[in-house]
């Protein structure tokens, strides 16, 4: 009787074992390096590292992981988070303010990461996955596999916490790369915001159906309740992407400033780009409604110019390229397939209205 309950006590001591893992790494310091390796469920991995220079690896195999990888501050800093399971949760955050994550927010001293990268990989439903990066020159990427998958990334940062107070300032991300993707799955979200920064570079990738797309570029909240009052800064020169596979998706873009770039890609039908905003100076950005398979909005907008909200493309393989300079005003409206819209005005207050119904229909309109 004692031998079988010995055995019993070895058997479950180690099943409790392999079920709670933990790690933590904390190295302060250059040129550091540090991975940490699981197997299992329940696991939580730390690799928190302070200098320049940092490699950090963290890799889960299991269901309900966490794994954190903090850099908070140094330059060429390389970071990967690798889970396979489900619900897993990863944040990875590389270059922050001093007062990360607590009161009072509002520090104006910076602690940048630039030239970093950073990546996380998640396959399975009802991920999360949060990153922040901070400074000039990073890449980020997100790649979920799965539905239910939520990804937030932040390029930059505003002296606000989550830019929830009326402020001026905010630790800008130029020159980045931000990648998401989410794939094989449905009912996923994916959102970037860019608090500051020129020329930077998002692209949004979805597959499957009742995704959602959020793309927030150069403003921040001008108080708690998200109505949007007063645009903070602007960004200019930036490039946002969105694909989007699959039926009733929706994509929502806010940009702010001068010269910026959105390229929404929609095949399946009942998808749409949000509507904008209450109050945001909506005559600063373009907000269009899609569908179909295969449609193409591609626009440009200088400040002040104006996509009618009414403006929509209803069919296949339908397309429009747009050139917007400020103060000018265009309402597009296609129904039918294999249509094509070709709007270019160079400001001064041009007006256009372009209707288009039927197939394989071209309109050029040039307004200078």
């Amino acid at each position: 009787m004692k031998k079988v309950s010995l055995v019993l006590g070895m058997v479950l001591a180690v099943s409790m074992a392999m079920a709670q893992n933990v790690s933590l790494v904390e190295q302060v310091g250059n040129s550091n390096g540090a991975t940490v390796a699981q197997t299992g469920s329940l696991n939580d991995a730390t690799a928190k590292q302070i200098g320049n220079s940092d490699v950090a690896l963290v890799k889960q195999v299991g269901t309900s992981n966490i794994g954190v990888s903090d850099q908070i501050n140094g330059n060429t800093n390389t970071s990967t988070i690798d889970q396979n399971g489900t619900s897993n949760q990863a944040y990875l955050t590389q270059g922050m303010i001093p007062s990360y994550y607590a009161a009072p927010y509002n520090i104006s001293s910076s602690v940048s990461s630039s030239n970093s990268v950073g990546s996380i990989k998640q396959i399975g439903i009802e991920n999360y996955s949060e990153f922040v990066q901070v400074g000039p020159t990073n890449a980020g990427s997100v790649n979920q596999n799965g539905k239910g998958n939520t990804a937030y990334i932040y390029e930059g940062w505003p002296f606000g916490f989550w830019g929830e107070t009326s402020v001026t300032s905010a630790l800008a991300s130029s020159n980045s790369t931000v990648d998401i993707s989410q794939t094989s799955g449905n009912d996923n979200f994916g959102a970037v915001w860019l608090y500051g920064g020129d020329k930077n570079k998002v692209t949004i990738n979805q597959t499957g159906s009742n995704n959602n797309s959020q793309i927030t570029a150069g403003f921040i909240y001008d108080d708690a309740n998200y109505n949007f009052s007063r645009p903070v800064y602007n960004v200019d020169n930036n490039t946002a992407a969105v694909t989007q596979i699959g039926n009733s998706n929706v994509g929502k873009l806010m940009q702010l400033g001068n010269d910026n770039t959105f390229t929404l890609t929609q095949n399946g039908n009942l998808n749409k780009v949000g509507s904008a905003p209450g109050g945001l100076e909506p005559s600063r950005n373009g907000y269009f409604k899609q569908d179909g398979d295969n449609n193409t909005f591609d626009g440009v907008q200088t400040d002040g110019a104006v996509l009618d909200a009414t403006s929509a493309q209803t069919g296949n393989s339908n397309d429009i390229d747009m050139v917007q300079g400020a103060g000018d005003v265009a309402k597009i409206l296609q129904t039918g397939d294999f249509n094509d819209v070709f709007l270019t005005q160079m400001g001064g207050g041009q007006n256009a209205t372009i209707l288009q119904t039927g197939n394989s229909n071209i309109a050029t309109v040039s307004q200078q």
